[in-house]
């Protein structure tokens, strides 16, 4: 059997050296100069290579179309992914929420595995495809540098973040024009763009509790670090919610901040007062930023219009209550989601109603299958969305072994 593996990617190399003892001819077309170059910034450069959970437990942080990949899972776990890395000759760590990492701490570690675990010679790099078209029994693939006819196509070109490595969305067009149906993308575990951003605000990190609210509903709230950009928040609380929420946009919607959500409204007055009491001629801009920094401070009293020279003595119960309020119920209004192209993952993709979850295979086209990110799959931050790759691709590579 005549296989092509479209996208020389994580998912398409892990299916390719799990195909490499079969009876069938693997071709992987790479439209780049080298496989593998999302992978190299995976983790910070030190690739995060899966979270070592349980079924279950991994299920829980995969906020999208999570019960489609059970029976993946099942059959290609994180364990099995250290297991197999160990087989390979490379040692992992765990570090803090079960992510794994290679002892190395260099990503170029897992991508020197998987290319010396595939054929060099199935691999056929600069060479760009242009479409994909169901033909007789088989397929025909037109790239920039000829045409390849193949019994089965497999297509793991990724979404359309970071286009910079190859994924640009062109699994979405191919699976288009083949009739199957994609769901519209938008970045995943990006930033939020905000309006009316301070100017000079970004660089510091905070803490807090963001919580993004709709119609004056909150429909998703998120604890951890961020920090203010020139266009908004990024950050992993910021990823995370980014993540979560359900929405294609969130235009017209507020971003609120919990900026102390350690402490309950009492302690925060508790705390004012007893600076203001101690400090009766201090500005009160001094006394907010006693527990918060001095340029949130100055945006808090700017937006209740106390002036920020006022001295703490003259500060009135209303007027504190007011900056208590806002400390835990700060708001932005969105603009929405950041670029795609900045996002680390993407939502959206092949609709996972049209792909059996056991095979990856095209429930409308036998021998057509979608591996990794180009389907409406994703995780949360912390090895989640590789294990997907590994896992998908396995039980592509498993089906095929049998046919």
């Amino acid at each position: 059997m005549q296989i092509g593996i479209v996208g020389g990617g994580v998912a398409g190399m892990f299916v390719a050296l799990h195909l490499k003892d079969s009876n069938h001819k693997i071709t992987i077309l790479e439209k780049n100069s080298d496989t593998l170059k999302k992978l190299l910034i995976t983790g910070n450069g030190r690739c995060n290579v899966t979270n070592l959970k349980s079924t279950a437990e991994f299920l829980e942080n995969v906020p999208r179309n999570a019960k489609f990949l059970h029976s993946a899972l099942n059959m290609f776990s994180p364990y099995d992914m250290v297991d197999f890395l160990e087989k390979h000759g490379i040692t992992t760590k765990i570090e803090n929420n079960d992510r794994v990492f290679p002892t190395t701490n260099k990503a170029i570690t897992i991508k020197n595995c998987f290319d010396n675990l595939v054929d060099i010679g199935d691999i056929k790099l600069n060479t760009q495809v242009l479409s994909i078209s169901k033909e007789n029994d088989g397929f025909v693939v037109e790239t920039n540098n000829g045409y390849y006819k193949f019994d089965a196509v497999i297509v793991s070109t990724g979404g359309s973040s970071f286009p910079m490595t190859g994924s640009s969305g062109d699994g979405y067009r191919f699976a288009t024009n083949l009739g199957i149906t994609v769901n519209s993308p938008r970045g995943a575990l990006c930033g939020i763009r905000l309006k009316n951003i301070p100017e000079n605000f970004e660089g510091f990190p905070l803490n807090s509790k963001l919580s993004i609210k709709s119609n004056d509903k909150i429909i998703c709230q998120s604890c951890g670090e961020f920090l203010f950009t020139n266009y908004g928040v990024s950050g992993p609380n910021v990823f995370t919610l980014t993540s979560k929420v359900d929405k294609y946009s969130l235009n017209g919607d507020m971003l609120r901040f919990d900026l102390l959500p350690s402490l309950q409204r009492d302690e925060i007055s508790s705390r004012l007062k007893e600076y203001m009491t101690a400090n009766p001629t201090k500005f009160v801009v001094h006394a907010v930023a006693s527990i918060v920094n001095l340029k949130l401070s100055k945006l808090i009293l700017n937006s209740l219009n106390i002036p920020e020279n006022k001295q703490s003595a003259q500060i009135s119960k209303a007027e504190l209550s007011n900056i208590v309020d806002s400390l835990k119920n700060y708001e932005f209004e969105i603009e929405n989601f950041d670029n795609i192209e900045r996002a680390t993952i993407t939502r959206g993709g092949v609709d996972i109603k049209e792909i059996n979850p056991k095979t990856m295979e095209s429930k409308k086209i036998e021998n057509l299958y979608f591996v990794g990110e180009v389907l409406d799959v994703d995780g949360l931050s912390g090895g989640y969305n590789l294990q997907i790759a590994y896992s998908t691709a396995f039980a592509c590579a498993n089906h095929l072994k049998s046919k």
